[in-house]
């Protein structure tokens, strides 16, 4: 007796696990990066790093935010972020002048660079008050 080219019920259980490998493979393969990102350096006016200094991103149009603050190297890192925009980012520091960019667009899978100089900026206070008891 001639057999067909069919696959057989034997021939379809053995090949099963290796048929659920390769779709699950496919899956994950097309669960890609969804996100984007925006790094960089924030400095004083003379090229100093601001470690400690704070960094934030707002998309505009939903209101998000995102911050983090800057490390010892005066590097920043604000990932998985939503894709488009416009963002508005803000570099502050205690004693500095706030920096903002704004109309910031942010691709899919790709890295925005923006760098900070913040100068020295005047420390207002509205007045102190002593008591002594």
């Amino acid at each position: 007796m001639r057999r067909s080219a069919v696959f057989t019920r034997e021939t379809l259980y053995r090949f099963m696990p290796v048929l659920c490998i390769l779709l699950a493979a496919g899956r994950l393969s097309g669960q890609g990066v969804t996100t984007g990102a925006i790094n960089g350096a924030v400095v004083d006016d003379r090229g100093a790093a601001l470690a400690g200094a704070n960094v934030v991103a707002i998309h505009q149009p939903t209101g998000t935010q995102y911050g983090t603050a800057v490390q010892y190297e005066g590097l920043y890192h604000l990932l998985n972020l939503k894709v488009g925009g416009p963002y508005a980012v803000t570099a502050s520091f205690i004693g500095y002048e706030t920096q903002r960019q704004k109309n910031i667009y942010v691709r899919l899978g790709q890295t925005v660079k923006i760098d900070f100089v913040l100068p020295e900026g005047v420390l207002k206070m509205n007045g102190i008050e002593t008591t002594v008891e």
